[in-house]
């Protein structure tokens, strides 16, 4: 027989319908499933470090829940203040860390500088304490970081940061 004989015999249809749908769901099974699983865990643990994050910011800035947009004058950005805020929050002493702003304007935008150096601080300290500052203010950007490693063990740095806060941001 030819393969157009077998095209136009009914019964080639009746085997190949439940073969193409066996297949298909064995497909599903050993792929589209497990993927499936692994995605739900992902989304479960995402779920469970947002919950987490969410309670941080209850606890530590709970007037960001009141927070109404276009309404920018409750939260004054102000280096000093805000700077001992997240370093209180993350460990940080006051004896170790130095700020000093400088107000400025570039063109139409007005925006506002400073330096921050950190004595003696870990990897681990620092970036949470950044990853912090920055995400609670959007229109603050770190232009520089400068680490320097000190001798006296594996994870002790010196740091020195230039800020920049732009007031035309959202925040």
């Amino acid at each position: 027989m030819e393969i157009k004989e077998h095209l136009r015999n009914p019964n080639f249809y009746f085997v190949l319908g439940p073969l193409v749908a066996g297949l298909a769901m064995l497909t599903q099974a050993a792929v589209v499933l497990p993927r499936a699983a692994t995605e739900w865990k992902d989304q479960q643990e995402e779920f469970k470090a947002t919950e987490a994050r969410i309670a941080q910011i209850l606890i530590y800035a709970p007037e960001r829940l009141d927070y109404k947009p276009g309404k920018t004058t409750d939260r004054q950005f102000d280096y000093a203040n805000i700077i001992n805020a997240y370093a209180k929050r993350h460990g940080i002493p006051p004896s170790v860390y130095r700020v000093s702003s400088k107000p400025g304007t570039t063109g139409k935008e007005k925006t506002q500088r400073a330096e921050m150096t950190i004595d003696n601080i870990n990897i681990e300290r620092l970036s949470a304490f950044l990853s912090d500052l920055l995400a609670q203010w959007p229109g603050l950007t770190c232009d520089t970081l400068t680490l320097t490693k000190l001798k006296t063990g594996k994870d002790n740095w010196n740091a020195f940061v230039k800020f920049t806060y732009d007031f035309g941001s959202t925040g």
